[in-house]
């Protein structure tokens, strides 16, 4: 190759280099907001979070996003998911209304530890995220 074809190699590569970076810190950002805003009672939500390159859970155990992260490549899709059978009650406030199990933890159905969700909360904030990165 010449010369200017070998600048623009590695100029390819840089560019690609720092957008995959971007793109995983925008997955490691993500994930670390669901996380720490999933409410704790017992810690199983908040452990089971799940992340993988396409939409099938990994396990039946919440997964080491510091190990899952480095693998990532451009055009992966990756997902972030939690297989427990109340994690929609706690996005999107299905509780019994008034609780089964006494008062503190929950108001009109909602989760008092995360009223408004934590995905949706989340997603709202994903172009500062993106930004940031």
């Amino acid at each position: 190759m010449g010369k200017f074809a070998d600048g623009v190699m590695k100029f390819r590569l840089k560019a690609q280099d720092v957008a995959e970076q971007r793109f995983r810190k925008v997955v490691l950002d993500l994930d670390t907001k669901i996380v720490e805003r999933t409410p704790v009672d017992t810690g199983a939500a908040r452990a089971r979070w799940q992340p993988n390159v396409g939409p099938e859970p990994i396990g039946g155990a919440g997964s080491d996003i510091g190990a899952f992260v480095p693998q990532l490549k451009l055009g992966d899709t990756a997902w972030i998911s939690n297989n427990l059978p109340y994690i929609r009650v706690l996005e999107y406030g299905l509780f019994p209304n008034p609780p089964k199990h006494g008062a503190g933890k929950t108001v009109d159905g909602y989760s008092t530890q995360a009223p408004q969700g934590m995905i949706r909360i989340t997603a709202v904030e994903f172009s500062d995220i993106v930004e940031q990165a």
